[in-house]
This record gives C-alpha cells, sequence and structure tokens, in this order.
C-alpha cells in the first residue's frame, strides 16, 4: 500500500507535539482524525485544539479541551472565535495546492500567529506526482515543489525547516502504478473513500473466487497474475516506508513535504 491516510495524518500529528504549545489552531478541508488528532495535541502541551474544517467551500468551528478528568469536550463555535485570537501554533496537513491559494492560506495563518509562534505544514510533492500525473489533469496543480514551499514560506517566517514524510527510490517510484497513487480530494467525503476502498476489496475477493472456479492449481494466476518475486519484494519493501517525518536531505524523494516555521 502506497499510501495508508490515516496513519499519515496520525505521524504528522505525533510530529507537531514536538513544536506545539498553548493555543493551537487545527486548519484542514477534511474531518480526518478531527477527534485523535486533537487528542494526540491536547496529551501534550496543547492547552486548547481550535479547528477549521473546510469542505466544499463551507467551513465549520470546534474547539476542543481537555477538562480535570482528562476526558476531551467538545464545543461549537463560531469563526470569531478564531479571527479574534492570536495562536501560539497552526497545523494545517495536506490542505495547501492551488499556489495562489497557497500564497493566500499563508497570509491568513501569518495574521492569526503570535510572535515567534510555530507553523506546521503538510504538503503533497508536486515533482513526485509528475511521475504519474498528465500535465494536463487538474491533479497535476495539486502540491508544491520544494523551492516553491521555501520561497512562499521564506517570505514570512523567519526561520522555515523542511523536512520528508514517505521517501522512495527512483526505482521504488518506477515500481508504482497511477492506480496506486490516491489524491484526497477535497469534494470527498472520507466515509465514500472508505465505501469505495470496501467495494474494491469485495471485488477483489469475488474476482479470487472465480478464478478458483477453472484454475484450481492456479497455475493460469502464478503464469500470468501473480507479481513477480522482484515485485513483491519491493511492494513490501514500499508498504514498510517509515510515516515518521525525517530532516529533508538533498536527493530525498518524498511523498509529502512537511514544513515547520517559527514567526
Amino acid at each position: 500500500m502506497l499510501r495508508n491516510v490515516f496513519t499519515e495524518y496520525e505521524e504528522r500529528y505525533n510530529f507537531a507535539t514536538n513544536f506545539i504549545s498553548n493555543l493551537v489552531f487545527d486548519f484542514e478541508k477534511n474531518t480526518l482524525m478531527e477527534y485523535r488528532g486533537a487528542k494526540i495535541l491536547l496529551q501534550k502541551k496543547a492547552e486548547a485544539v481550535f479547528r477549521c474544517n473546510e469542505i466544499n467551500k463551507v467551513k465549520t468551528y470546534s474547539l476542543r479541551k481537555q477538562n480535570d478528568n482528562n476526558s476531551i469536550e467538545y464545543q461549537k463555535i463560531d469563526e470569531n472565535s478564531i479571527y479574534n485570537k492570536k495562536f501560539d501554533c497552526i497545523i494545517s496537513f495536506e490542505s495547501i495546492q492551488p499556489e495562489q491559494y497557497f500564497i493566500q492560506i499563508i497570509e491568513k495563518f501569518d495574521k492569526l500567529l503570535k510572535d515567534n509562534g510555530m507553523l506546521i505544514l503538510s504538503a503533497l510533492n508536486k515533482e513526485f506526482l509528475t511521475n504519474f500525473v498528465d500535465s494536463k489533469n487538474p491533479s497535476a496543480f495539486k502540491g508544491v515543489t520544494k523551492g516553491e514551499f521555501l520561497r512562499f514560506l521564506g517570505d514570512r517566517f523567519k526561520e522555515s525547516k523542511l523536512f520528508s514524510q514517505r521517501i522512495f527510490s527512483k526505482n521504488e517510484i518506477n515500481h508504482i502504478s497511477p492506480s496506486d497513487l490516491f489524491l484526497f480530494e477535497d469534494d470527498i467525503p472520507l466515509s465514500i473513500i472508505k465505501k469505495r476502498d470496501d467495494v474494491l476489496t469485495r471485488m477483489r475477493k469475488v474476482g479470487m473466487k472465480s478464478l478458483l472456479t477453472f484454475d484450481k492449481n492456479m497455475s493460469f494466476y502464478t503464469r500470468y497474475i501473480r507479481k513477480s518475486t522482484t515485485d513483491e519484494i519491493l511492494d513490501t519493501k514500499i508498504n514498510k516506508k517509515t510515516y515518521v517525518p525525517r530532516p529533508y536531505n538533498k536527493g530525498d524523494i518524498p511523498l509529502f513535504f512537511v514544513a515547520v516555521c517559527r514567526k
């Protein structure tokens, strides 16, 4: 599996706990990991996690705090509760896509951050995507290059450090098929994605059952369908790739960039 979206997000939240403090604003384009992410942050140094979900251009706002019994309290809030505050840390994962939107959202985050506040962002690596997506495809405009990321952030933040998440070699990239590269769409609810994956799993099971009715010894499968030993080894290697962000090194080809910036 090239992408486990839940693990990607969980490891980013775990990573973010190294930099957060006090008031945290979490801006996302989906509801993925909303509760779990807040819990991870609150169990570390966050006093309160303010959240904005922007889906299909509709924004909803919430606040989560941990009470004296270590339970997490949830409260719906309005946008004034966000935009009248200054935050110690702002987090946004995989919500930065077209260049103009990137610039606008960075400007908004800059205004909401306290002096010396921390901004933690993740974005798809556009250079990784070009191996799979035709330039005419709208998905080609997702993500940013390393140069774009640092240029956009360097204009507004006094410190910016880049990290890599899910690093692949050129040989491994050549082994990946475009169908493996699931790109999260803003307008597709997570429940739809899960249903789609469940349907695909059922289809595979039905297909294998049908195949076994005429290929009981699996000779046809072994000869024409099953991946070679080399392919299976590469699959295993790709599946085991760590999701934990690490400092970017020259020559890295990550699926995601994660930036940590200080205002």
